[in-house]
């Protein structure tokens, strides 16, 4: 993904570099606990629809439905890990994938 400072030196915006027949772009957080020997489990997922502004917060201690049902939509990926043995936080950035 672009840089503000690339953003600034093209004189474009996030939302004019993405391809128009992505309809929605959403970029997603999520929080989970991890206890000692078990799978990690979800907690939360925050969304943000780019063009629409639309957000979307939902909580795993109920059921919702599934708010993403846009077969043209884009989700730019980022994963974050976290090592107890190193002090920082490495990310790798990925590229889009349709839904």
């Amino acid at each position: 993904m672009a840089t503000t400072e690339q953003l600034q030196l093209t004189g474009m915006s996030l939302g004019e570099l993405i391809p128009a027949r992505f309809t929605e772009v959403w970029f997603l957080d999520t929080e989970f606990v991890a206890l000692d020997g078990e799978p990690n489990i979800p907690v939360s997922l925050c969304a943000y629809e780019l063009r629409s502004k639309r957000k979307v917060e939902m909580f795993f201690d109920r059921r919702h439905e599934n708010p993403f049902t846009n077969p043209d939509a884009l989700f730019p990926a980022t994963a974050s890990t976290f090592s107890p043995n190193t002090p920082t936080w490495s990310t790798v950035s990925g590229a889009g994938r349709r839904a």
